[in-house]
């Protein structure tokens, strides 16, 4: 979970706009670039990995709920040996000044035996991290977004008149 400094009521307004942004639209399937490190970040011998994935994210609730919810679904771009994950981004309120996002779900790895095995020693940390990667991305983006139609409204009355 994702914790978003943005008002509550404009949530699920700002996760439909960071979507519309990053080429999902209205549910159909977008391309969007994953990175996982497959070592610490401080190990100097981390090897970067980076994999488009095939996006297809459709809102799963009334639009205007507050703790709207998301239907989600990936894959790798061009397949090969990733896990695909089906699940849920929910919305969910924390108080009226920010929100949750929170991604859960379920993913299958490859190879069967041999990629359960390999998910129980590190696949299961890579999807974990890559799921939290797309959320700080969402996250970063909405309160930037926040953030500037904040800056760019005029001052209230009582300032004008300072």
């Amino acid at each position: 979970m994702t914790l978003v400094s943005c008002p509550t009521a404009q949530a699920a307004k700002r996760v439909e706009a960071f979507l519309a942004n990053s080429g999902v639209v209205k549910g159909h399937v977008a391309r969007m670039p994953f990175g996982f490190e497959l070592m610490p970040a401080e190990d100097a011998g981390g090897v970067h990995v980076q994999r488009a994935v095939s996006l297809d994210i459709t809102m799963d609730s009334k639009p205007g709920n507050v703790d709207a919810t998301f239907k989600v679904d990936w894959k790798a771009s061009e397949g090969g040996p990733y896990p695909s994950f089906h699940g849920q981004l929910a919305i969910e309120n924390e108080d009226y000044d920010s929100f949750w996002l929170a991604l859960r779900g379920t993913y299958q790895p490859p190879f069967g035996f041999l990629g359960s095995v390999f998910d129980a020693i590190a696949g299961r940390r890579i999807a974990a991290q890559s799921a939290r990667e797309f959320l700080a991305k969402m996250a970063s983006s909405i309160e930037a977004g926040f953030q500037a139609d904040e800056a760019a409204k005029p001052p209230a009355p009582a300032e004008r008149l300072r």
